[in-house]
């Protein structure tokens, strides 16, 4: 998918086979298959996570709607703790 007009949140459900879960928050221009790479990319360890203890069985996003906007029209702080590609700024 390309680049969107306004990016989005969406919260990443990571699942384990022995129903082990991680849930990230990820904000994207690019759409939900590059919130999932995000969100895979810290499960794996690639960012601030340590590594993981149990690998990704199946996965399921939920686009929670566009990234709020500050006053001035830039795009605003989502929650605290969202994932975020500053490449894609």
């Amino acid at each position: 998918m390309g680049r969107m007009s306004w990016p989005h949140l969406y919260r990443v459900t990571l699942r384990g086979l022995d129903g082990q879960m991680r849930v990230e928050t990820a904000l994207s221009w690019q759409g939900e298959h590059k919130a999932v790479a995000m969100a895979v990319e810290v499960h794996v360890g690639g960012w601030l996570a340590p590594k993981p203890t149990w690998p990704v069985h199946s996965v399921e996003v939920e686009d929670i709607g566009p990234a709020p906007a500050n006053p001035d029209g830039a795009v605003g702080q989502g929650p605290l703790g969202y994932l975020e590609d500053r490449s894609e700024f």
